[in-house]
């Protein structure tokens, strides 16, 4: 079973940390790790650094491009959206702070929610902790005027 954690971040932070990607990971890591005291600093750094994921905005995008691959919409209780394939080997799970992709292992599931989402953002930040890897979803383009 495969699981990311997405998040949508700043612009300005993404253009600063272009090629520091494992800053912001060991930021989001440190969190998952930290103890209860600790928890609320690093709560606070990464709003900063992160923006609320526009569910209502999103909704019209992905809704009907999600339908096209086979997944169906649900409602949780905690108002966040999840969305599940047929066979349910593959759920997105979308809150106002972030993103949840779980996955049976099946690679070309994980691409097909990839492909959907980055449409939507080009600052999207992906983590898998139990692999230890992270990145963009779509290349940034930084320029520089050397």
């Amino acid at each position: 079973m495969n699981r990311y954690v997405l998040y949508l971040m700043e612009k300005e932070v993404a253009v600063q940390y272009y090629q520091s990607e494992d800053k912001l990971y060991r930021l989001f890591q440190d969190y998952e790790r930290a103890y209860k005291w600790a928890k609320p600093l690093l709560e606070k750094q990464i709003k900063y650094v992160t923006t609320p994921i526009p569910i209502e905005d999103w909704l019209l995008g992905m809704e009907g491009m999600f339908q096209d691959q086979g997944f169906r919409k649900a409602v949780k209780e905690d108002q966040s959206l999840m969305f599940k394939n047929t066979d349910e080997s593959a759920s997105l799970t979308v809150t106002p702070t972030y993103m949840i992709l779980e996955t049976d292992g099946d690679y070309q599931k994980e691409w097909i929610v990839f492909d959907i989402i980055k449409q939507l953002s080009d600052y999207i930040f992906a983590i898998n902790y139990k692999k230890q890897t992270f990145g963009w979803l779509k290349p940034l383009k930084v320029y520089t005027v050397l």
